[in-house]
């Protein structure tokens, strides 16, 4: 503490500073008086290595500089980014920013620590140093000036504004003289020499240099002004000296009052400052917007900006001019500095105190704070001898600290992170825990990185005040480091030399493989068992997923696709089994086996294992065999001659064979081509009749079942050749006789297509009779019957005649007249309404090319007034007996009105073909729609033709026919219906529902050949439509079912596949193969339990239901484009409502038994399929019944209760389960069976 002043003390003070003057030796001059000190500490901002301390850490409280410890320092100059040290042997350190020279080694490189400037060592002894902004000036023993750094606007005083790498000595004016002081400011210079004079060089604007102008000076120049002057000090802008009695004149750049003279004008040469002139002040420092003096007895004024508290009074006002500090009144302060922002202040007693701006540590308070407007002590133990402030650092030399210790442990020594894979991202950071281990507080706690492959991703704290304080950081790789092993040190280094090192090391492996695959590998067959088999975990099977490539692997999940109705058990992933594959080679292992007690049959699921890179699936199968049970026997059968006989057994074991046996009289004997479930004897013969079939059932499980024994009954076939002659009052009928006919039975009716009544029968080796008792006139209508012991055989075709008087009358014969060739109308042409003729049409037939067309014109007045006297549905018939390429019937619109009002049928008949349309399927808001305005139903003409096709579209079936390897049976016809209006024609191409086509298989074609009806489309592609063989009148007919018109034909296709020849399946997957329905992934595999996808599935289903492709570009779903194998079918069961469109349809999984059951049910309704009667219970006998979906329970019972699709047993249901490829072949040919489609 400071005694208090008197008078006689300031005028000995005045007589000192003149001696001192005369000696050269400047009271207040820190490069004369300080005395010596060990240790130098630096705080504040670290950019550029301006602390020393070796790197570019800020420090938040002072930190001894190592380089320096030991050495007797004389000075320290702090400039803006850079700091010169001067050693009482005349040595100068320096180091911060090197750019421009300013750190004096011939070149621009940054020094981290304190560097010896050569010149200095060797040949100079020095013995003041001055850092500015980018300049250095040092100070000689012998009183020369050396300048350094950036030359610009003169201010290193030689001569021009270059920049200098290395010391230069300053001439000019100051040759000769002895300098005693040196200042270096932002971009001027000031040099004080022993007589007390003023030089400055530099940037002259706002008039800093104080030669009452403004301009720059390139060298030394006086400041006349001046008086005899013991201190100066050259700020950013602005210059304050000392004289020797203690005034303070200051001139340059006065805004904000840094100049002291209550005025904010630029002062152009020296002023004295008015508020000091009587303080004695021996020392003053001039910073950037402020300013600082100390008095002889110990006091500092302040004067300008107080912004950001740098002038220590407690506020942030500007100060106009000096005012003392009164909270260092008490303090006997002996050195003062001014920075940028802040002050920096040294007592007597070796106290350092510092006040204004904080952020970046320049205070020393151990922590980062904004500032403070009032003086507070640095946070050490040491006492300072010292002091400068620089832009945003403090440099403070002095004494060692106390005896206390200073050490830090970290919670870790080496950091082994977690390995990654090449292009991985940015992770969490390793948290270590620091902790002060010593008796001292630590400060200036700084992590340093060796290598840039590390990052830390959160600092600690800089200062740990007391033993056990702890602080944390955390450190990490940095992202997108190259493969290889990266290793480091993490260095935890703080103030008085406090260091902690932590390993760092992390392995970067190459572009990763993800990849990985079961061992051992494939599907797994369980051992086919009977029905006592055993499974427990002795009979598991052991399956691996290893990791094969080097990316990590994480399985999300291991399960069976068939849901709980599965027949097998798998392991699943467990808290101890690992989830991610970490490591090559590694493995998750998990058994599977097949469930205990599983009824006869056959069982497959599929295991999924999925990972986040992908899933992995395989098969299970197993065969549980049971020797053969006969559920369905065959039945007796009653058939006409010529006709095809068929008898089928149902059963189920394991390997299923049959054979066929039959009983002529002589005992059962095989039949060699009877070995499948159903037995067909083609064109059987009366001789056949009483005959007895049975089959023997074989399996792999003995003993063989043998079925009951069917009789085959066989009834005569139709007479032929029936002829009837008219009389007078009476008809002789003549017919050709009938093998195995033991009688035959006449019938007459007058109404063509009825069979009428019985009026005679004849024994079998009669073949006529005379009908007496007719009225002339009459045509009457007679059919013949053959009879046996089995009863009444088929009708012949219906024969006519008309007796008259004259016993010339008209006779007719069952073979059909032939066309005669004429181009006009032949009146005589008859409709047949509801089975009564009508002549309500004409017929013409003409020629185009080589083709004859015989057209059918129906009068519209006729066939009204006919309509109006039948009920709802009449048939009408409009038959050809015209030889004709092709045959047209021909209406208007409004005729077509009529005929759908009363729900009527269009039937067109040839000695081909017959075509049956109900009038309301065909759509006449179509028909009008494609026409322009006008076109009246009346004036639009309706043709439905039945053609023979043309000569191209007969080369394009056979051309089709070689490439399919089919045979054509039946050759093609061509149904057609059109619209024509004004010259142009308007096809009808589709119809709502199904329309029947009749094509008649000619003699000498095996109706049991035939396997199906086929669209040919023109551009040679081929199509199965729905087809059934019939028998109508002792022929047989092909019933084609179709919604589109085109040109259809009669195939032979026989397939049958290697690998369902002991398959449950065997006849149905073969029929629909033989139908075009189902193909084998080759010629001569099917692969039965393969699964069948979604996109599969629905182009099955439209195959089935003979469903034009719709390749239209406008997709119903997102995923499935127009290159989709499937893609035509996918649209074409959208279009007629079987699955919905829009969003996703998801074509490659696999499809469930559930979502198969939904189409399926929407496919019974648009073919006819009814469901069964007790659709509402169908599922309660099923266990698994709980687990079919709410929307889905209504179709799942339709088409279950219909008996198309069953349980995977008798119950379980497996709606969750996967649909396999025979499950396919079945439930298509029972949902076509089921609608009488084949």
């Amino acid at each position: 503490m400071k005694a208090m002043e008197s008078k006689a003390m300031k005028w000995i003070l005045s007589i000192t500073l003149v001696l001192s003057l005369m000696l050269g030796q400047l009271p207040g001059d820190p490069t004369a008086s300080a005395a010596v000190t060990k240790n130098v500490y630096s705080f504040g901002k670290g950019e550029f290595g301006r602390l020393g301390q070796g790197d570019s850490a800020n420090r938040l409280a002072p930190a001894a500089i190592s380089e320096l410890s030991g050495l007797n320092i004389k000075a320290v100059s702090a400039g803006a980014e850079h700091t010169l040290v001067l050693t009482a042997d005349g040595d100068v350190y320096s180091f911060g920013n090197g750019a421009f020279g300013r750190l004096g080694h011939g070149d621009e490189s940054d020094k981290t620590v304190p560097t010896l400037i050569p010149l200095f060592h060797n040949n100079i002894v020095a013995t003041a140093v001055a850092a500015g902004t980018s300049h250095s000036l040092v100070l000689s023993a012998g009183g020369d000036v050396y300048a350094f750094g950036a030359g610009g606007t003169g201010r290193l005083g030689t001569g021009t504004s270059t920049n200098v790498l290395a010391p230069v000595k300053i001439g000019g004016d100051l040759t000769g003289k002895q300098a005693i002081a040196i200042s270096a400011g932002d971009a001027h210079s000031l040099v004080l020499t022993n007589d007390g004079s003023v030089y400055s060089f530099g940037a002259g604007n706002s008039g800093r240099l104080g030669h009452n102008d403004m301009a720059n000076q390139l060298m030394p120049k006086q400041i006349d002004a001046l008086p005899a002057v013991s201190a100066i000090s050259a700020g950013i802008y602005h210059s304050l000296a000392v004289s020797v009695t203690g005034s303070v004149y200051a001139f340059g750049h006065g805004a904000l009052n840094r100049l002291g003279l209550n005025s904010t004008s630029n002062v152009l040469f020296p002023t004295p400052i008015p508020g000091l002139a009587s303080e004695h002040v021996t020392a003053v420092s001039a910073g950037n917007s402020h300013s600082l003096a100390l008095t002889a007895n110990g006091d500092v004024y302040s004067f300008g900006n107080e912004f950001v508290g740098q002038l220590g009074h407690g506020t942030n006002d500007e100060q106009p001019v000096p005012k003392k500090i009164d909270a260092l009144a008490a303090f006997d302060i002996v050195a003062i500095s001014t920075g940028t922002s802040h002050s920096v202040v040294l007592t007597d007693e070796g106290d350092v105190y510092a006040f204004g701006a904080g952020a970046e540590g320049q205070l020393g308070r151990g922590s980062a704070i904004t500032g403070t407007n009032l003086p507070l002590g640095i946070v050490w133990t040491a006492k300072g001898s010292l002091i400068d402030a620089g832009g945003y650092h403090t440099i403070v030399a002095g004494g060692e600290d106390d005896g206390f210790t200073y050490s830090v442990a970290a919670s870790v020594d080496e950091i082994e992170f977690y390995h990654r894979n090449v292009g991985y991202s940015a992770f969490a950071a390793t948290t270590v825990t620091v902790t002060n281990n010593g008796t001292g507080p630590i400060t200036g706690l700084v992590p340093t990185l060796s290598s840039p492959d590390f990052e830390i991703a959160a600092s600690p704290g800089v200062a740990l005040n007391a033993p056990g304080n702890s602080t944390t950081l955390s450190v990490r790789p940095v992202a997108g480091l190259a493969p290889g092993i990266h290793t480091g040190t993490l260095t935890l280094s703080a103030d008085r030399g406090v260091t902690e090192t932590i390993d760092l090391s992390f392995e970067v492996t190459a572009t990763p493989t993800f990849s990985f695959e079961l061992t051992p590998p494939g599907d797994v067959t369980f051992p086919t068992s009977g029905l006592g088999y055993i499974s427990d975990h002795t009979t598991a099977v052991p399956k691996n997923l290893i990791r094969t490539g080097t990316g990590d692997i994480h399985v999300q999940s291991i399960e069976l696709l068939g849901g709980s109705a599965s027949a097998f058990y798998v392991g699943t992933l467990h808290a101890t089994d690992p989830t991610i594959l970490s490591d090559s080679a590694m493995a998750i292992n998990f058994p599977v086996r097949q469930k205990e007690h599983l009824p006869v049959g056959t069982y497959s699921d599929t295991v999924r294992i999925t990972t986040d890179h992908g899933n992995l699936e395989f098969d299970l199968f197993f065969e549980v065999q049971g020797a053969p049970v006969i559920g369905t026997h065959p039945e007796d059968a009653t058939v006409y001659a010529g006709e095809d006989a068929t008898f089928s057994v149902s059963a189920t074991g394991t390997g299923l064979s049959y054979q066929w046996q039959v009983d002529d009289g002589s005992g059962f004997a095989n039949i060699p081509s009877g070995t499948s479930a159903t037995l067909t004897l083609d064109d059987v013969t009366p001789a056949m009749s009483g005959n007895q079939y049975r089959v023997v059932v074989n399996g792999t499980i003995a003993p063989p079942a043998t079925s009951n024994a069917a009789t085959l009954q066989v009834r005569p076939g139709a007479p032929t050749n029936v002829a009837a002659t008219a009389g007078d009052g009476r008809v002789r009928l003549t017919w050709g006789p009938v093998p195995g006919a033991t009688g035959y039975n006449v019938y007459r009716s007058t109404t063509v297509g009825s069979e009428g009544s019985l009026i005679a029968s004849v024994t079998g080796s009669e073949y006529a009779y005379d009908a007496i008792g007719l009225t002339n006139g009459t045509t009457y209508y007679f059919v013949v019957k053959a009879t046996n012991a089995d009863g009444e055989g088929r009708a012949s075709i219906q024969a006519s005649a008309q007796p008259s008087r004259s016993g010339g009358g008209s006779s007719g014969s069952s073979s059909s007249s032939s066309s005669t060739g004429s181009d006009k109308p032949d009146l005589s042409a008859v409709v047949w309404v509801n089975g009564v003729p009508q002549s309500i049409g004409t017929i013409e037939s003409t020629r185009q090319g080589d083709r004859t067309i015989a057209t059918v014109r129906i009068d519209e007045a006729a066939l009204e007034a006919k309509l109006a006297t039948e009920g709802r549905g009449a048939i009408v018939l409009i038959y050809s007996n015209v030889e004709a390429d092709s045959f047209v019937a021909e209406l208007n619109g409004r005729m077509l009105g009529m005929l759908a009002e009363r729900g009527a049928i269009l039937e067109i008949r040839t000695d081909s073909a017959t075509y049956a349309i109900p009038a309301d399927l065909i759509d006449w808001s179509a028909i009008a729609g494609s026409f322009e305005t006008g076109a009246l139903p009346e004036n639009v003409k309706l043709l439905i033709s039945v053609s023979k096709p043309s000569a191209q579209m007969i080369k394009l079936a056979d051309d089709a026919a070689k490439k399919g390897l089919f045979e054509i049976v039946v050759p093609a016809i061509e149904f057609n219906v059109a619209a024509s209006f004004d010259g142009k024609t308007y096809p009808i191409d589709r119809f709502a529902d199904y329309v029947e086509r009749r094509i008649v298989v000619p003699a000498g074609a095996a109706p049991s050949r035939i396997a199906t009806g086929v669209v040919i489309e023109p551009d040679g592609s081929v199509r199965h439509v729905p087809t059934k063989i019939v028998q109508i009148d002792g022929r047989s007919y092909a019933s084609v079912f179709s919604l589109t018109n085109s040109v259809y034909a009669l195939v032979a296709n026989e397939v049958s596949f290697a690998d369902v020849e002991n398959h449950w399946s065997k006849d149905e997957v073969n029929e629909m193969g033989s139908r075009l329905i189902l193909t084998g992934t080759d010629s001569d595999t099917f692969a039965p339990n393969a699964y069948v996808t979604r996109a599969q599935f629905a182009s099955i289903v439209a195959r089935a239901l003979g469903l034009k492709p719709d390749v239209s570009k406008q997709a119903a779903f997102q995923d499935v484009a127009p290159t989709n194998a499937h893609y035509g079918d996918i649209q074409a069961a959208v279009s007629y409502g079987l699955i919905t469109g829009g969003g996703t349809f998801h074509p490659g999984e696999r499809i469930t038994r559930e979502q198969m059951m939904v189409i399926v049910a929407k496919a019974m309704k648009l073919v006819g399929a009814s469901s069964g009667a007790a659709a509402d219970k169908s599922l309660e006998r099923f266990e698994d019944a709980d687990q079919v979906s709410d929307l889905a329970r209504e179709s799942i019972a339709d088409v279950v209760s219909a008996g198309i699709s069953q349980g995977r047993s008798t119950t379980k249901l497996a709606p969750k389960g996967l649909l396999t490829r025979a499950e396919a072949a079945a439930i298509i040919e029972r949902l076509l069976r089921r609608a009488n489609r084949i």
